[in-house]
């Protein structure tokens, strides 16, 4: 996920962002240690203007809502059943 995040910060200057957990088989661990990973983290911060996530696991939702408070990123956490006011949310100006 990191490298396609850092090939559309490359070639846009916003980018909005919805992750859907729903369908996610596995998180591997090693994902966020990667340098790609550590660079797309930091790019968000300046070419993220929304994301979205549906039905994180409970430390993400609750890192995300946290997030959401400090940093320049309008981002919401949504439940399975409400895919449809995510998709709203990423879709709004």
């Amino acid at each position: 996920m990191a490298d396609t995040l850092n090939s559309a910060f490359d070639r846009l200057e916003e980018v909005k962002v919805l992750l859907d957990f729903r369908a996610l088989l596995r998180i591997e661990p090693d994902a966020m240690a990667s340098l790609s990973a550590t660079k797309a983290q930091f790019r968000s911060l300046a070419n993220v203007s929304r994301y979205a996530v549906i039905d994180p696991p409970d430390a993400a939702g609750t890192m995300i809502r946290l997030a959401d408070k400090i940093i320049p990123v309008d981002a919401e956490v949504f439940a399975a059943g409400n895919a449809r006011s995510a998709w709203q949310f990423i879709e709004q100006r």
